[in-house]
Order: structure tokens, then C-alpha cells, then sequence
């Protein structure tokens, strides 16, 4: 046997194993190609579940936060802002079912209650600091206007205080009663009010007493002013019932120095001594107290 007869019979022995061979390979191909679509396949569904799954949560949780989350949120803010007396746009609780409209409702009855107590706060401040009759400032309100000064340099603030008594009140409530000597004084006071500027402070200083107190005044000008007022007066009259006209006078003192927690009193006592030095001389004229 030569060669070539030898690498025949061998070749052709080896033929079915070669076939054998090819057969195997396009089996594993095949399966591997079924295995990595059926991983493809099941890649996909991981994919679309997880995907489901994000837009579920987040779904879930935009739904959370606009229904519970964002609701205790705005709550909180209210609260806090009733609180500090900040006004906060009030939440219509019919916007929300079950327990949050309970909330906003318990919300709204806060803050009218809290409304409430401001405008009874205003009202018994306004009772505090103002004169029931005339609605003038009281003394009280006075003295703490007085007692601290705006600025808050070194050098204290100046001013002036006219002191004015109602000459011979009493008279006017023993002829007339008091719903007489109520009605003078009511109109003493619009009568004062009317011929001062924004700045002034008037107050109702006791009985038939008022006060008046401008703050950065030359004692000059102060004291020209309160002979306008003491001349406006006597030229008015006060119609007391349908036929009694009263014509009213009134002594002033006016005292010029600083304001402050100790210098008030004293500029008070110049203004007082300088009132009864024109009461004293005859009443129905205005004197002062040397500049401080």
C-alpha cells in the first residue's frame, strides 16, 4: 500500500467523524443562540418590570407628596407663620377629604381665634393708652412717649410741653352737671387737636388738664403756639344743650428741655410751675419756664 491509497482509506475513515464534528458545533450553536435569546428575553422583562416598577413608585410618591407630603408642608408654614403674626394665605380645606381637611379646618379655627385675640389686644391697648372721652392719649401713654426718646445718640432729645388747665371747670359741672363739663372737654380737645401738626403729641393729662409735647422745638416757637390755641379758645363757644353757649379759657404753661427716663419729670415740673405762675397772675394766659 503507497501513500496515496493510505491517505485515502484514511481520509475516508475520518469523513463521519468530521460530520460528527460539524453536527456538534451547529448544536452548540443553535443552543447557544436559544440561550442568549431566552436571556435577551428575559433582560427585556427585567427591564420592563423595573421600568413598571419606577413609574409606580414614582407615581406613588408624586402622589404622597401632593397629597400628604406637600398638604403638612403648607400646614407647617401656616402654623408657623400664625405664629409669628405673619399673614399666610389660608388653605380651602374643601381642596382636601379625611384627615387633612380635619387639619386645615383645626387650622382656620386657629387662626380665627388668633384674629380675634388680635383685634381684643388692639382694643385693650387702644383702652390702655387712650382717653375713653376725648380719644386723646392718657397720661400713662405720655410719659412712655416721653420717657424714651426716638434717637439713640449721646446728646438727649429736646422738646416742649405745653401745660394747659380749663379755667374754672369745676363751674361748668356744678351749673350745668357733668354731661356739660363731658361735652367742654370733648370739644377742648378736637378744638387743640385741629391746630397741631402729626408730629405733636396730645394727651389728656388729668381732670380739665391736657398736654402737649412736639419734640425738636425752639421754646419761642412753642410758646406762640399756645397763645394761638389759649386765643382760639376764647374766641370759641361750646353749645351746651339747644340755647347755652359757653365761652372757655384756659391758663398754659409751657417749658422747653431733653426727654428721657429721669429728665421728663423735670420738664413736667417746669411746665407745672410755669401753669400755676398763670393761673396765679388771673388765669387765660400763657407763661413759660426758662429754657432747661
Amino acid at each position: 500500500m503507497n501513500a496515496e491509497e493510505f491517505t485515502a482509506r484514511f481520509v475516508k475513515t475520518l469523513r463521519p467523524l468530521e460530520s460528527l464534528r460539524t453536527e456538534f458545533l451547529n448544536v452548540t450553536i443553535d443552543e447557544l443562540i436559544l440561550a442568549r435569546d431566552r436571556a435577551l428575553n428575559t433582560l427585556f422583562m427585567v427591564i420592563a418590570i423595573t421600568m413598571a416598577i419606577l413609574l409606580t413608585l414614582i407615581s406613588l410618591v408624586r402622589m404622597v407628596h401632593r397629597s400628604v407630603l406637600s398638604p403638612l408642608l403648607y400646614a407647617r408654614e401656616e402654623v408657623i407663620g400664625l405664629a409669628r403674626d405673619r399673614l399666610v394665605p389660608a388653605t380651602q380645606s374643601q381642596h382636601y377629604t379625611g384627615e387633612m381637611r380635619h387639619l386645615f379646618d383645626a387650622i382656620q379655627t386657629l387662626r380665627g381665634k388668633l384674629q380675634e385675640r388680635a383685634v381684643l389686644t388692639d382694643k385693650l391697648r387702644e383702652q390702655a393708652e387712650t382717653d375713653g372721652l376725648t380719644g386723646l392719649f392718657n397720661r400713662r401713654t405720655l410719659d412712655l412717649i416721653g420717657r424714651s426718646p426716638q434717637n439713640n445718640e449721646e446728646e438727649p432729645e429736646r422738646a416742649c410741653l405745653i401745660l394747659l388747665d380749663i379755667d374754672y371747670f369745676k363751674q361748668v359741672n356744678d351749673t350745668y352737671g357733668h354731661q356739660a363739663g363731658d361735652r367742654v372737654l370733648k370739644e377742648v380737645a378736637d378744638l387743640i387737636r385741629s391746630m397741631l401738626r402729626p408730629a405733636d403729641v396730645i394727651a389728656r393729662f388729668g381732670g380739665e388738664e391736657f398736654a402737649i409735647l412736639s419734640s425738636g422745638d425752639l421754646l419761642a416757637d412753642t410758646v406762640m403756639r399756645a397763645r394761638r390755641i389759649r386765643l382760639a379758645l376764647q374766641r370759641h363757644e361750646i353749645l351746651i344743650g339747644n340755647d347755652v353757649r359757653l365761652s372757655m379759657t384756659a391758663s398754659f404753661g409751657v417749658a422747653s428741655g431733653p426727654l428721657g427716663e429721669a429728665e421728663l419729670p423735670r420738664l413736667i415740673k417746669a411746665a407745672d410751675v410755669a401753669l400755676y405762675r398763670a393761673k396765679s397772675e388771673g388765669r387765660n394766659r400763657v407763661r413759660f419756664a426758662s429754657d432747661g
